[in-house]
């Protein structure tokens, strides 16, 4: 049986006999008090470890919440919820390989999220298999799924394999759905810059502190033009 918070199974047993029985829609309601009152958790229900899972998602306690989920996923293999959630966690600690057996996983569960193909084509995408990155992206578009950020999901690839053409490519029909996408435009901005191709990198980095003055990205690159700097040095943070 996998383990899960610090103190075992056995704390989480003694906060369910020696606290009230959770009434009937109750067995989550601990994660949104943070767990300090456990009285509500449940060791029989994959719910509550997916909630208390969450609560230490949050906190930033990557290792109880994989093992709370990792209990879940024991009491209810059939939730594809659980195996998500599970793989989120991964992705996040760059547990590449862990995260896409996860979304594979909510994949052949539940094969109509047509998201999780983006999901896993971002994971190969990090982990730097682009055919693999690619190929996912290209059926969560063939499924029509939230097809400006899918594009532009599929631009991040492709720009991470140094295929500049193609990733204009798709940050463009991004746009073109979504003209006020200013990732989209912020993300062009750097393939053309990595082209070579200064002045419509600049354009669509000013496009997309127009659109969203917040964005860091934008503005470290158009930081570099106006220190006479390649814009190539400010990165971009890719989702």
């Amino acid at each position: 049986m996998p383990e899960t918070h610090k103190g075992g199974k056995g704390k989480a047993f003694s906060f369910f006999f020696f606290g009230a029985t959770p009434p009937i829609g109750k067995s989550g309601c601990a994660a949104a008090a943070g767990y300090d009152d456990a009285k509500w958790f449940n060791p029989y229900s994959a719910e509550s470890f997916m909630d208390r899972g969450d609560s230490y998602f949050e906190k930033g306690d990557y290792g109880n919440a994989i093992a709370d989920y990792t209990e879940a996923i024991r009491l209810d293999p059939s939730n594809a919820n659980y195996f998500y959630d599970r793989g989120c966690v991964y992705n996040r600690k760059k547990e590449y390989d862990n995260a896409i057996a996860d979304y594979t996983e909510v994949i052949r569960l539940a094969p109509e999220k047509a998201e999780m193909y983006q999901k896993r084509g971002l994971a190969y995408r990090d982990k730097g298999d682009f055919d693999k990155s690619i190929a996912d992206y290209n059926e969560a578009i063939r499924l029509d799924w939230n097809l400006a950020k899918t594009y532009c999901g599929r631009g991040h690839t492709y720009l991470g394999a140094g295929d500049h053409d193609n990733a204009i490519k798709d940050y463009t029909e991004s746009i073109l759905i979504d003209p006020v996408y200013a990732r989209a435009y912020c993300y062009r901005g750097k393939a053309y810059s990595n082209k070579g191709d200064m002045d419509k990198a600049l354009a669509d980095y000013s496009e997309a502190i127009r659109l969203d003055p917040d964005n860091e990205d934008a503005q470290k690159a158009l930081t570099g033009f106006n220190a006479g700097k390649s814009p190539n040095n400010a990165g971009a943070t890719v989702m």
